[in-house]
């Protein structure tokens, strides 16, 4: 269903809500504390996350397959069929929802901003990429390119900047900054003057998949975030993605993974967190009943924990 249909946000919430109380250890009878949020748990690991999936992010990766499919395989007889019916005469990009529009095609549709932030144009004979508009440069980060266009220029296609199947540098140099003239360069050109095509770079067959695209469902999803954080003049640390791939790659059992997860995510229930999150109880070590317990002095400082280091 998640291929063809856009769930709804609650039934998707809910189900994400059933996921972490099974994670944190829910019970009939009592509660457990969740000690960080489902949009933390369900990052990726590299980034300080427990990689579960976001069902709303898998939803829309999904989707944006079938819309894939679509602008991949036109001469198939569901391409024929939607296009004759949606969006006819024009570009898929550029068609609008209409109110008789079927769920399915509307639920479709509402993944085209995915496609549109990570797909590329491949260089072939560069006559249907325009410079100025289109996402064309591959390395680099939104596509685009970066330098101004010049005043009064004219030249407006990919295919003015290549000449016997080379790029005309002389010309380059004079519309674009070196950064761009450089990456545009390193694009390799076809020798058989193919036509141009849509990639999905994120891939190494250049097709899109759903698992790199929930990578960038979640990533599109973490900059709306990151945008009310910083409207809300809050920060939000992910710590080092490096620390985190370490810890993954380490080669002992899962569950002293999570332990040191937990230590680093500062989520151990030591009784100074207890106490600073439920306001109950006390929050000195129960062993050595000097100092508070924190992370630090449970693991290090104690003198049972010293002893035990020594030993």
């Amino acid at each position: 269903a998640m291929s063809c249909c856009k769930l709804p946000k609650t039934l998707c919430k809910d189900i994400c809500r059933q996921m972490a109380k099974f994670w944190w250890g829910d019970s009939e009878k009592a509660m457990k504390i969740h000690w960080i949020g489902w949009d933390e748990l369900s990052e990726v690991k590299g980034k300080g996350g427990l990689g579960f999936w976001d069902l709303q992010c898998f939803n829309k990766a999904m989707l944006a397959k079938q819309l894939w499919r679509v602008l991949m395989n036109p001469s198939l007889l569901v391409s024929r069929v939607i296009k004759g019916r949606y969006f006819k005469g024009t570009s898929i990009w550029q068609t609008k929802e209409r109110g008789g529009d079927s769920w399915m095609w509307k639920s479709i549709l509402s993944s085209r901003d995915l496609l549109e932030e990570g797909v590329r144009k491949r260089v072939g004979d560069g006559s249907t990429i325009n410079i100025w508009k289109d996402k064309w440069i591959t390395n680099n980060g939104n596509g685009l390119v970066q330098s101004r266009k010049p005043e009064g220029c004219q030249t407006s296609k990919v295919q003015e900047l290549i000449s016997n199947g080379r790029w005309r540098k002389d010309l380059m140099q004079t519309l674009f900054s070196e950064d761009d003239s450089a990456r545009i360069g390193s694009i390799p050109l076809s020798t058989c003057g193919s036509k141009d095509r849509l990639v999905w770079p994120r891939s190494i067959s250049g097709q899109y998949t759903v698992k790199t695209g929930y990578v960038m469902a979640k990533e599109l999803n973490n900059r709306k975030e990151q945008t009310k954080y910083r409207e809300g003049n809050h920060s939000r640390n992910e710590g080092n993605s490096e620390a985190w791939k370490f810890l993954w790659s380490l080669n002992t059992k899962h569950k002293l993974k999570h332990f040191i997860w937990k230590c680093v995510r500062g989520i151990l229930p030591v009784n100074e967190v207890l106490k600073r999150r439920t306001g109950k109880g006390d929050g000195r070590c129960v062993c050595c009943g000097e100092n508070t317990e924190t992370l630090e002095h449970m693991l290090f400082f104690c003198r049972h924990a010293e002893l035990i280091w020594k030993a």
